[in-house]
Formats: C-alpha cells, sequence, structure tokens
C-alpha cells in the first residue's frame, strides 16, 4: 500500500509489484518460447529446423548484444549504489537493463538474420 512519510511523500511499496512482474515476464518468455518452437516446428518440413553454424553464429551475436545492456544496468546500479539512491530506482535500473537486453537481442538476432553477420 501507500502511506506517506514525515516528509508528506507518498511511499509505495513496490516490491511486491517488482517480484511479480519479474515473475510474470519469465513464465511470459517460457511459455512464448515453447508456443513459437510448436509453431515453428509445424510449418517447417522436417528435420529442416536443425540449427546450422549461421543460426549458431546469429544466436551467440544476438547474446553478446544483449548482454551489453546488462552491463550497463550493472554498472548504472553500481552507480546508484554508490548516490546512495534509494532501493526502488535500483531495482528499477536493473529490471530495466533485463528487459531492454532481451528486446535488444532478439531485435539483433532479427536483423542478422534479414540482412546477415556483418
Amino acid at each position: 500500500g501507500a502511506a506517506a512519510d514525515a516528509h508528506g511523500r507518498v511511499r509505495i511499496d513496490w516490491l511486491a509489484a517488482m517480484v511479480w512482474t519479474v515473475v510474470a515476464s519469465i513464465v511470459v518468455s517460457i511459455v512464448a518460447n515453447i508456443v513459437w518452437g510448436v509453431v515453428g516446428e509445424r510449418r517447417a518440413p522436417r528435420g529442416s529446423n536443425a540449427p546450422d553454424e549461421r543460426d549458431r553464429e546469429i544466436s551467440r551475436m544476438g547474446e553478446r548484444v544483449g548482454n551489453a545492456f546488462h552491463v550497463l544496468a550493472g554498472i548504472g546500479a553500481i552507480a546508484l549504489c554508490a548516490l546512495e539512491a534509494a532501493p526502488f530506482w535500483i531495482a528499477n535500473v536493473l529490471f530495466a537493463g533485463f528487459a531492454v537486453s532481451a528486446v535488444v537481442g532478439t531485435v539483433a538476432r532479427v536483423i542478422a538474420y534479414r540482412r546477415g553477420l556483418v
């Protein structure tokens, strides 16, 4: 719930919402991967979904791009800790880093499939 502190600022209980958001993100990711795998397997000719060297390279490249945002989020969280920021902001920087990492890594993979590896 929300309650005002001694200075009249509203304090929000964010921890439960953050935990539920993280858990929901994990569940949605797992379900989406399962659905994507089933749909892709049904639409492709038998045996054509086996990853080849290009697939593995694109996957590695997408991971590297995504991991860069994990690092940036970690550096941001360390900077916020050094500035003695509220845990709310530190947690949000980390969560945003994970979310941006997943999106950017996926977009990088799609671009690599469309344009090829550079």
